[in-house]
């Protein structure tokens, strides 16, 4: 993640919001992680990013949001809560 997003910011040197979206498994639905590296017994260089987890978020509260991708999604979400069968 994160040498991908050194090389968007050299070549285009714009605003970027790195995001990662796991399609399975995982503890929390939204998250933020980190990279570290160390050297020699210091951090060198911390890198955060969003994580999504689909199968951690909850189905149908992002089907009555109106959002196309939302709703496409959420066959990748947990339906356990639903009502309906999707």
């Amino acid at each position: 993640m994160f040498q991908y997003y050194a090389m968007l910011w050299l070549r285009y040197r714009i605003p970027i919001v790195p995001i990662a979206v796991y399609l399975r498994g995982g503890k929390e639905g939204l998250a933020e992680e980190e990279f570290r590296v160390w050297l020699f017994g210091r951090e060198r260089l911390r890198f955060r990013y969003e994580s999504i987890r689909l199968a951690r978020l909850d189905a149908e509260e992002y089907l009555g949001k109106g959002n196309p991708l939302g709703a496409a999604l959420a066959a990748l979400m947990d339906r356990q809560k639903a009502g309906e069968p999707l």
